[in-house]
């Protein structure tokens, strides 16, 4: 849904060996992060989101022609054709013209600035992938620490070295989406555009893990 496979190639969140499970680690992402996304914005607030999503216009794409009265995103912006042309940046020039600045489902989703209820304090979103990072992270950390083999549950020993819990690193990744998710929750009531958004919230709370409670 959000966050791909590339995502987990950098520390702190490189998974190695992913080339062995190409067919099924995106369906494992998209899973959680259907899951993830349905309680931190209720039922209600996630389907007016994954319908919206839906029913964007094609992102922007250098190579695509496009001819008068093609609409695009570019950014967190929505943008109409005015004249056929192939890899002019939307901006407002004789080729394109702004349809919607800022529509608050692509910044829900890619991120943006935002300013606090008291008018001053800005802080940034940085959107749904880099909430999700992190969350994915200790998740299949979680997941693949052991192996069901069939005949009970097993740790692979390797050789030369010596396996370790990861729990430290399922604690810090999954208080990291915490925090995240915590910004996403403050985003969203600093938004308030429109009033339906916020009405529909229904969120519930993450919380924060120690090893002592994994």
């Amino acid at each position: 849904m959000f966050c791909t496979a590339a995502d987990f190639d950098l520390v702190p969140y490189n998974i190695p060996n992913l080339n062995l499970v190409v067919n099924t680690f995106q369906e494992y992402i998209n899973g959680h992060e259907q899951k993830a996304l349905k309680r931190l914005l209720g039922v209600s607030l996630y389907n007016e989101f994954i319908q919206a999503r839906e029913a964007m216009p094609p992102t922007w794409d250098a190579a695509t022609a496009y001819m008068i009265g093609d609409r695009v995103v570019h950014g967190v912006d929505i943008w109409v054709s005015i004249a056929d042309s192939t890899g002019v940046v939307p901006d407002e020039n004789a080729s394109w013209t702004i349809e919607e600045t800022g529509n608050q489902w692509l910044k829900l989703e890619f991120g943006s600035t935002f300013t606090f209820d008291n008018g001053v304090t800005t802080d940034e979103w940085l959107g749904l992938a880099d909430m999700f990072r992190p969350y994915i992270y200790s998740q299949w950390l979680r997941d693949t620490f052991d192996n069901n083999s069939g005949i009970g549950v097993v740790q692979a020993k390797a050789e030369n070295s010596e396996v370790i819990s990861p729990a430290l690193r399922v604690v810090r990744s999954h208080n990291e989406y915490s925090f995240k998710a915590i910004q996403m929750q403050f985003f969203i009531a600093a938004e308030n555009v429109p009033d339906e958004i916020y009405l529909n919230w229904n969120q519930v709370p993450i919380g924060t893990l120690n090893t002592f409670n994994l």
